[in-house]
């Protein structure tokens, strides 16, 4: 089965940058997808997945907060079902770095770069990395080029090397809460449930609101 829907920002429009698609079911949250340069998005269900529980899917864009909605209950008989939109804002807690808005210009331009590589149809996810590398390489707290760099290593499942940036983004900027979501799902994902634990502990202290993140830890 295919779910399908559409990221938004509150003050109107698609993000800049793809958002990554969080599916959280009973058994914990994982990443399934991005959106495409007009928000929307899709991706493959297993209706078994679901059984006993709630689905939910939510965005996740470096800063912002997402909402989350729920898979309908009809998922078991539709090849097709929309959750419809997503709303991103960026009013919650720790969404600016404040690392992060020190970095230089040549650091900010390999960002860009990488972040171009990743909005393409079929992200390349090398040049991506090599591009991060080079912005964090030029400025060490650089926070959301870290949390990018992470993302791009899993997908190229450099298990170690992600965790490795995931940890060097949240040293960057302890109090940005951005960090410890995507930290979070990849270490679950990758097994590494000491690191999981680890920052779930600090980061549901600079924020709450990421209890949901943290269900797979527990």
């Amino acid at each position: 089965m295919r779910v399908t829907g559409i990221v938004e920002l509150a003050r109107g429009g698609a993000p800049s940058v793809p958002a990554e698609i969080i599916l959280t079911c009973i058994g914990g949250s994982r990443r399934v997808g991005l959106s495409r340069k007009n928000g929307a998005f899709d991706f493959v269900f297993d209706p078994q997945v679901g059984r006993g529980g709630i689905c939910r899917v939510s965005a996740h864009v470096s800063g912002m907060e997402s909402s989350k909605a729920s898979i309908p209950s009809l998922y078991g008989t539709e090849e097709t079902v929309s959750v419809g939109r997503i709303i991103l804002s960026d009013d919650g807690p720790g969404v600016v770095s404040i690392t992060s808005a020190g970095a230089p210009k040549e650091a900010r331009k390999h960002l860009r770069r990488a972040r171009k590589m990743l909005e393409r149809s079929e992200p390349d996810f090398e040049t991506a990395a090599a591009e991060l590398g080079a912005a964090v390489a030029a400025y060490p707290k650089y926070a959301e080029a870290w949390i990018e760099l992470g993302g791009a290593l899993a997908e190229l499942d450099r298990r170690v090397d992600a965790l490795d940036a995931y940890g060097k983004a949240i040293e960057a900027d302890r109090l940005f809460v951005s960090v410890y979501r995507p930290a979070i799902l990849y270490a679950v994902r990758a097994e590494a449930l000491d690191l999981a634990h680890l920052w779930c502990e600090e980061g549901v202290r600079v924020d709450p609101g990421l209890k949901d993140a943290c269900e797979a830890v527990e």
